[in-house]
C-alpha cells in the first residue's frame, strides 16, 4: 500500500497543466471544532489522481477522529494509517490518503478517485480541527502546494501553489467577518437557496448539525446573537 501512496505523490514535476485547475477558498474555523478544507477541481474529465501538500498553521491539524457527517459525499475516506486501506476504501466516490504531519505542519495528501473523472467540478474535503486555544479574530496563513495531477497513463502537470486563510472565529460567523450578526442569518438563507457556503464547508451553516441547512440554523444564529455565545 505504501507503493500506492508514494507513486501518487512522486509524480513527474516541471510540466504545465493545460486544462486542469484547482481552487481553495478561505476556511472558517471555530476553536475546538471540526471544519474542512475544500479543494475544488475543474476540467477533470480525464483526471485520475492528484497529489499535493497541505500546510496548516500551528493549532490546526487534519482531523481523523470525527466521522464524516451525512452531508459529505458518500464514500469519502480519510486514511492516515496506510495499513487501514482495504478494497472497501475505494468503493465510494473517492479515497483521500493523508500522510503524517511533518514538523512544519505540512501534510502530504493523495486523492485516488472516480469522482475526479467527471465533467462536473468535484470537491475533495479534507477534515481539519482547530485547537480550543486558537485565538479568535485572526486569519492564519495556510497553503496547498506541490500540486501534481495524473491522467490515464499520463502526467497532466504541476499547478501553482494556492494560498488561503484559516479564519479563527466564533460559532455562527458564516460569512467570516469575525462577528456574528444579521448578515450571518442572511447567509444561511442564501445558502438554503444557492448552497454557496455549503459547497466550501458543508458543516459551516449547519449549526444544529442535523445534516441540512434550514430555518432552524438561522434561528440558532439569532440565539447566539442574543446570548452572546
Amino acid at each position: 500500500m505504501k507503493k500506492i501512496f508514494s507513486s501518487l505523490l512522486l509524480l513527474v514535476a516541471g510540466m504545465t497543466a493545460s486544462a486542469q485547475t484547482m481552487q481553495v477558498n478561505d476556511v472558517i474555523v471555530v476553536p475546538g471544532k471540526s471544519s474542512v478544507v475544500a479543494v475544488k477541481f475543474a476540467e477533470t474529465s480525464t483526471l485520475l489522481a492528484s497529489g499535493f501538500s497541505m500546510t496548516l498553521p500551528a493549532g490546526i491539524t487534519v482531523d481523523t477522529a470525527t466521522p464524516m457527517s451525512a452531508n459529505f459525499p458518500t464514500g469519502t475516506a480519510v486514511v492516515t494509517d496506510l495499513s487501514q486501506l482495504s478494497d472497501d476504501t475505494f468503493k465510494g466516490n473517492y479515497a483521500i490518503l493523508v500522510g503524517a504531519a511533518q514538523n512544519d505542519g505540512t501534510y502530504k495528501v493523495a486523492c485516488i478517485s472516480n469522482i475526479l473523472k467527471t465533467e462536473e467540478a468535484p470537491v475533495v474535503y479534507v477534515p481539519i480541527k482547530a485547537d480550543a486555544s486558537l485565538e479568535k479574530g485572526q486569519a492564519y496563513d495556510a497553503a496547498v502546494n506541490k500540486i501534481d495531477l495524473s491522467t490515464e497513463g499520463n502526467i497532466a502537470g504541476t499547478l501553482a501553489d494556492l494560498a488561503y486563510a484559516a479564519k479563527a472565529t466564533s460559532r455562527g460567523d458564516i460569512d467570516g467577518n469575525f462577528e456574528v450578526n444579521i448578515s450571518d442569518a442572511i447567509a444561511v438563507f442564501k445558502d438554503m437557496a444557492t448552497g454557496e457556503y455549503s459547497e466550501t464547508n458543508p458543516t459551516l451553516p449547519d449549526l444544529d448539525e442535523n445534516g441540512e441547512v434550514n430555518i432552524n440554523d438561522a434561528i440558532t444564529i439569532f440565539k447566539i446573537m442574543a446570548e452572546g455565545e
